[in-house]
């Protein structure tokens, strides 16, 4: 890699700048809030002020009624990267059998936040 080359060069998709509401789930229950500031198919980038996360999370995107199964790839300070696998439409209700138990906990944190 030269010294001219960015890191955007070596995304599979290029993101665009949102400015979005999220949250993220993690555990047995547990939960952040965070912004969305970039996103593309395969990834975003987050402000979180949560000091302490796993590197396996799951992103609730609460606007676009979305959940996607995420890996954190990099931490620098409150901002993070994170990879995006698996997605999730949150309106549609699944059989919990389908969900896996951080998927549950996404569904429902959604749901209270809509409620508000």
């Amino acid at each position: 890699m030269s010294a001219s080359t960015t890191l955007s060069d070596n995304r599979i998709a290029s993101r665009r700048r949102v400015l979005l509401s999220g949250k993220l789930a993690y555990g047995d229950g547990f939960s952040a809030d965070c912004r969305i500031r970039e996103q593309s198919e395969t990834g975003a980038r987050i402000i979180v002020s949560a000091d302490l996360l796993p590197r396996e999370v799951v992103l609730v995107c609460v606007t676009a009624a979305m959940a996607y199964e995420a890996e954190i790839m990099w931490r620098r300070g409150k901002e993070a990267g994170l990879k995006l696998g698996r997605s999730y439409p949150l309106k549609s209700a699944a059989a919990p059998s389908e969900d896996l138990p951080r998927v549950q906990l996404a569904r429902k944190l959604w749901a209270e936040t809509m409620a508000r």
